[in-house]
């Protein structure tokens, strides 16, 4: 019988297909970057408690020291802390409209 693994175990390192790539600070990329997260982390069925600390894996050095000011940071609390990043940077999660 296959043993399937989940949680920590089933998420894959940084720079490995189906992960997001390491996140620099451009506003621009949060929102896919915070998708490909979720996708991964739900793939993994990685508890909500964990995301908050296992997204540090995929964040670059300066922009662990900003994601760490977020509600929701010294909580571990996903839904918080993922509300916090929306609203500090709202204009990445406007759709967008061309015309």
């Amino acid at each position: 019988m296959p043993t399937i693994i989940k949680g920590k175990a089933a998420m894959l390192a940084p720079g490995s297909n189906c992960v997001p790539r390491t996140f620099e600070g451009r506003e621009e990329d949060i929102a896919e970057f915070l998708e490909q997260f979720e996708n991964c982390a739900d793939n993994g069925q990685l508890p909500p408690s964990e995301k908050v600390l296992f997204l540090f894996q995929y964040l670059s050095r300066q922009q662990r020291d900003v994601f760490k000011m977020f509600n929701g940071y010294s909580t571990a609390t996903w839904n918080m802390f993922k509300t916090a990043i929306e609203e500090a940077l709202e204009g990445a999660f406007k759709e967008k409209k061309y015309t």
